[in-house]
This record gives structure tokens, C-alpha cells and sequence, in this order.
């Protein structure tokens, strides 16, 4: 089985792939001390299908929830970059993207809120 992470609109796999899998690693969650499991997120090849999910056999640990709602900087209009793409979609539609993300991300991976790859 290949693995990818799959996505109702084209819209949600871009948002993604430009903005809210560098989030893991080096962005808004990079900080917190969460412990995402950012290279199995990175390492997934994308596709536009039928619903929001990811497909995969791998197990896959975070110790927190994924909320990209949370991540507000997206809502801010923005001159340049990446990021004024986003911030000229409706705030209803943004938000049901990020939501669905998030879900589909939290549903695959195991939240354990002790787990620590770097403990050993």
C-alpha cells in the first residue's frame, strides 16, 4: 500500500501541501513542545479523492491534537506570499478546511500525551 493523504477538494490538498504541513515542523507547532510525528506528515504524497483522510498502515504517535483552526494567522490579510491566497477565502470555508484536516489527522494517529521520540 502507498501511502498519501487524501482530500475532498483540491483546495484542501493545496492548502496543505503550501501551507499547514511546514506548520509541523518548523511553524506553529514547532515551538509548543508538541511532538508531531512531522516526517511521517511530510513524507506523505497527496491526492484529491473522495473525503478527507489519510491512507496508511504506519502506526503513527502524536502527544497532541492537531487544531489548525487555532493557527489564526491564516484569517490575516496578507500583501504577499502564500499566505494572501488564504486570506482572501471565505473565513466559513478556511475554517471547514482546517477543521477537516485536523480531524482526519487526529482520527489516523494515536494521541498519546506522554510520547516523546527523543526520550529514551
Amino acid at each position: 500500500m502507498i501511502d498519501y493523504f487524501e482530500f475532498e477538494t483540491k483546495a484542501e490538498q493545496e492548502l496543505w501541501n503550501e501551507e499547514l504541513c511546514t506548520q509541523l515542523s518548523d511553524g506553529w507547532y514547532e515551538g509548543t513542545g508538541a511532538e508531531v510525528n512531522w516526517q511521517f506528515w511530510a513524507g506523505l504524497k497527496t491526492k484529491v479523492g473522495f473525503e478527507t483522510r489519510v491512507h496508511s498502515t504506519e502506526h503513527v504517535k502524536m502527544n497532541t491534537e492537531i487544531d489548525f483552526t487555532e493557527v489564526d494567522f491564516l484569517f490575516t490579510p496578507d500583501e504577499s506570499g502564500v499566505r494572501y491566497k488564504y486570506s482572501q477565502v471565505k473565513k466559513e470555508t478556511l475554517n471547514k478546511y482546517l477543521k477537516r484536516i485536523s480531524e482526519a489527522m487526529n482520527k489516523f494517529a494515536e494521541i498519546d500525551k506522554d510520547y516523546n521520540p527523543h526520550r529514551e
